[in-house]
């Protein structure tokens, strides 16, 4: 079992590695240069800021010093804005996509396995029919339409009745705070009521429970103790991955609703060239949903003694 670690953590550091290399290079592949946009720079004063970040020197140098600093926690200065540390950009607007993704995740997490309870436990009837139409609408709708129709219901709501029902854009209060989290979370919600219900079918077949029925136990005692209690462990085991994925992929959703997160900050670096920046996030989000899977397999191998055993076989 240590071993099986030991490789996984062997592996995400590997993996780690390449996310750094490739993201490098492809960046520095983008046409044009961090100062390229700038109007009438003189060709003295760019030559200068192009040897001020190392841009005169040839990639390979380039890169062996940044994975230098790297290896430091020194993401360097942000291209576009002087004096702007990367480390401190991530600092400041960090927490604002991880309370955004927290809270699309448990908005995902309890209504998706009620939608997935409600569906498994009423197979092939019109409340599995609903649920399962919400959850293909929950995966065909990307989020940005999603988002863009909420921002316009709710505009037309408040016209309509000239009411102030909720904010569209923002992030001060709870009430900002609704729609960007339902815009996050619907994709996961279908994800997961889907699993809970194949989960929820799956255990509802098994002998223990048509013996729990036998023995005349109550259905609600049923599906509390023997039902939800098995088929929930999927979801749990998804849930590690879902918060890194969630909180990496709001970037769209922070742009739409005026959010200040990190991803605001990361789409206009790509457009800004910013090369420290897109840099220093990418590797900031690859390291969180690297950590996150790392946590979840080790904890994987020791919820489930499946797994420990196929593992220990495969050693």
């Amino acid at each position: 079992m240590f071993n099986y670690i030991f490789k996984r953590i062997v592996s995400s550091v590997i993996t780690l590695l390449l996310i750094t290399t490739i993201t490098f290079f492809l960046v520095h592949q983008l046409p044009g240069d961090p100062f390229a946009s700038e109007k009438a720079i003189p060709p003295k004063i760019k030559a200068k800021l192009m040897e001020k970040y190392d841009l005169d020197k040839p990639l390979p140098i380039q890169y062996v010093k940044y994975v230098g600093n790297l290896l430091k926690g020194d993401f360097g200065l942000s291209m576009k804005v002087r004096g702007r540390k990367v480390s401190s950009m991530i600092k400041n607007h960090f927490p604002y996509s991880l309370d955004l993704g927290i809270r699309a995740a448990i908005f995902a997490f309890f209504v998706g396995v009620f939608l997935g309870i409600i569906a498994g436990l009423n197979r092939g009837k019109k409340l599995d029919s609903g649920a399962m139409l919400l959850a293909v609408i929950g995966v065909s709708v990307p989020s940005f339409v999603l988002a863009g129709t909420l921002q316009w219901i709710i505009v037309a709501i408040n016209g309509k009745f000239g009411i102030s029902l909720l904010p569209v854009a923002g992030y001060d209060t709870w009430q900002h705070k609704v729609l960007p989290t339902i815009a996050l979370g619907l994709f996961p919600v279908a994800v997961i009521a889907r699993m809970m219900r194949a989960s929820m079918i799956d255990v509802f077949s098994q002998d223990y429970i048509i013996t729990a029925k036998s023995k005349g136990q109550k259905p609600f005692k049923i599906v509390t103790r023997h039902g939800i209690r098995n088929a929930i462990m999927p979801v749990v085991v998804y849930m590690g991955p879902l918060l890194a994925a969630i909180t990496t992929g709001s970037f769209v959703i922070e742009k739409i609703f005026s959010i200040p997160g990190l991803g605001r900050y990361y789409v206009e670096s790509i457009y800004n060239r910013d090369y420290t920046v897109v840099l220093g996030i990418t590797i900031f989000y690859a390291f969180l949903l690297v950590v996150m899977l790392l946590i979840v397999d080790i904890l994987y191998v020791f919820i489930d003694p499946r797994v420990r055993l196929s593992k220990g076989k495969g050693e």
